[in-house]
C-alpha cells in the first residue's frame, strides 16, 4: 500500500510513502476467528446445476405474468 501526501503548496509534488499497516491484536484476532471459520463457510458453497436454474427461471418468468 502506499500513503500519498499533498504539500501546504498543492498538488504539484506528489510525494508516495510507503505505507504499513501494523498488525494489532484485534487484527490478528480477526484472522484467527476467519481462519477457524473458512471451512465451513467453504462447506455452504454450492453450484447449482442447469436444472435449477432453468426452475428459477421458469418461476421467475411466471411470477411476472
Amino acid at each position: 500500500m502506499t500513503r500519498t501526501s499533498t504539500t501546504l503548496n498543492g498538488a504539484a509534488s506528489k510525494a508516495h510513502q510507503p505505507f504499513e499497516k501494523a498488525q494489532n491484536s484485534v487484527d490478528m484476532d480477526d484472522d484467527l476467528f476467519y481462519e477457524n471459520l473458512k471451512p465451513q463457510l467453504e462447506g455452504l458453497v454450492r453450484t447449482p446445476g442447469d436444472e435449477v436454474i432453468d426452475r428459477i427461471l421458469e418461476y421467475s418468468r411466471s411470477t411476472k405474468k
